[in-house]
């Protein structure tokens, strides 16, 4: 079992920290190569999962998404009703702006 989370984990890793990299270089217009970034990354990952263990990170992880859910239906919520005084004036503005552009079409695509 730990042979297959072991390569489980390697790809997942390899993803996240060239992902930090990129990130961090274009948000840093160049100041921080992709290099630097993923090296921290890395001493950072490692150190927190030496003390906490895989499991810490996960529950991070839980975290994290549990927030972002929260924030994401917080603002799918506020910025309508703050704009446009809520979910169905929204709709109405995007109707006006352009029509149909809320109708699926007859066929081929669907709400599943």
């Amino acid at each position: 079992m730990t042979l297959v989370d072991i390569v489980a984990l390697i790809p997942y890793l390899v993803l996240q920290f060239k992902g930090l990299g990129i990130i961090v270089e274009i948000a840093g217009y160049g100041a921080i190569s992709s290099k630097v970034a993923i090296w921290t990354g890395d001493i950072v990952v490692a150190a927190y999962v030496m003390v906490s263990g895989v499991h810490g990170s996960a529950w991070t992880s839980v975290a994290k998404d549990i927030l972002i859910v929260v924030v994401v239906v917080f603002l799918g919520l506020y910025l309508p009703s703050h704009y446009y005084g809520g979910l169905g004036s929204i709709f109405q503005a995007i109707e006006q702006a352009k029509p149909g552009f809320t109708v699926l079409p007859p066929h081929g695509e669907s709400l599943w």
